[in-house]
């Protein structure tokens, strides 16, 4: 199997101080949400993924994020998940 169908690199994001969520490497604009803040106009996470446009705030999540949106971390951001990439999103 090739890599292009393979398992890519995840980076953890917060999109619009209102969305946590992830991207893979493979398709950088496509967001996976986690959670989202209902009160401050986040994206349902059962609704999809979304996509990041050029007008999105976009900033690397870190344990406090997974705290305040109510995710557990555990399996995201520490050393089990072999495809955490802990740079951030460029």
């Amino acid at each position: 199997m090739s890599e292009e169908y393979g398992p890519s690199r995840v980076s953890y994001l917060v999109i619009n101080e209102n969305t946590l969520g992830y991207v893979t490497a493979s398709y950088p604009s496509v967001f996976g949400v986690l959670a989202g803040s209902v009160l401050r106009g986040g994206h349902n996470p059962f609704n999809g993924p979304v996509y990041i446009s050029p007008w999105d705030h976009v900033r690397p999540a870190d344990i406090g994020d997974f705290e305040s949106y109510r995710v557990d971390a555990r399996g995201h951001l520490d050393n089990q998940n072999p495809l955490f990439n802990s740079k951030s999103y460029s």
